[in-house]
């Protein structure tokens, strides 16, 4: 049987930084989901940071990923190991498969989907799918 996780994020950009291997470019960046209803106790509930890495972003940077900036995000995870003191050290990363930088007024309603076309890191085979389905 196969395995699938994918998640999808709509928030907005913390930090983010280009890095290069070989000769193209990618961007290692974080993006804050804030769930806007509050806790039993009044007070709002506080941002769920996400850790994404783009790979082939020399699009998405051409248009401006920078701090503050809305994105729509489909991501694979994918858990990164490493030693450090003798610890191992694991921390799961999310590494995207598509980017959409958004206007404010494209920031969808809660239950509908981003109408700009994303920038793919990666083949989007969704698009492949029949649109007959019985269901």
């Amino acid at each position: 049987m196969p395995n699938f996780a994918q998640v999808n994020i709509i928030g907005h950009v913390g930090k983010a930084e280009t890095f290069k291997y070989g000769d193209k470019e990618g961007v290692k960046f974080s993006v804050a989901y804030s769930d806007w209803r509050k806790g039993k106790d009044g007070n709002k509930k506080p941002s769920v940071w996400f850790d994404v890495t783009l790979f082939n972003a020399s699009d998405i940077t051409r248009l401006g990923l920078a701090k503050g900036v809305p994105v729509f995000v489909t991501a694979r995870p994918e858990m990164q190991v490493w030693t450090k003191d003798g610890q191992e050290n694991q921390k799961l990363v999310w590494i995207a498969e598509t980017v959409e930088i958004l206007k404010r007024s494209d920031l969808p309603a809660p239950a509908s989907a981003p109408s700009a076309k994303p920038v793919s890191a990666a083949p989007n085979y969704a698009e492949d799918l029949d649109d007959d389905l019985p269901f």
